[in-house]
Parts: C-alpha cells; structure tokens; sequence
C-alpha cells in the first residue's frame, strides 16, 4: 500500500484503532510518497434516538474525531433508517455531516 496505493480502508484492529492511520502514513513518507494525499476510508456508525431514526447528535460527536485522526472518506449502513420517510432523514444525516466536517476541518 505504501509504495503504491492512494487511498486506504483499514479493517480488523486498524479500523478500531485510528491511530494506524499515523503508522500508515508514515510508511508512505518512507516511501517517499507524500502522506498528506492519503484518502482514508472509515466507518461512521450511527447512534438510535428514541424514535428509532438517527440521534443526529450523537452521531455526529464521531465525526470530529475521525477527521482529526485523518478519515477522509465516511461510509455508514442504511440499517438506521426505519420505514418512513428516508429521504427527509437522510437529509438531514447529509446537513449534519456537512455540518460536523466543516467544524472539524482546520480554518
């Protein structure tokens, strides 16, 4: 991966630990690859409300996180969304993300 990927999913102890992150671009800048260009994909998962649809909060408390550790590149499962309306929820799971990257982003 160091010599010649350009994006990363880290799975098994590394999807749990996002500190390997560091370990992997470090591996890239031995390389003399340019560790910053690093695309990393990770998990968001998603917390229930009581309502059994999304607790945007909660959730989006991971986002931060995971920004700042070097997660580039979010995926989460369609499981959180109950019958009903999706396309309104999932709107607002879109404005909320956008929301918590842009805070977690460096000005």
């Amino acid at each position: 991966m160091a010599r010649f990927g350009s994006g990363w999913i880290p799975w098994g102890p590394d999807a749990a630990d996002l500190t390997s992150i560091v370990r992997m671009k470090e591996a890239l800048a031995a390389a003399g690859r340019q560790a910053d260009d690093l695309q990393v994909v990770g998990y968001l998962p998603t917390s229930l409300g009581s309502d059994g649809g999304i607790d945007l909060g909660a959730t989006m408390d991971r986002v931060g996180p995971m920004v700042e550790a070097g997660v580039t590149d979010f995926r989460t499962t369609g499981q959180a969304f109950p019958e009903g309306p999706r396309e309104d929820r999932l709107h607002a799971l879109v404005v909320a993300f956008r929301s918590a990257v842009g805070r977690a982003l460096p000005s």
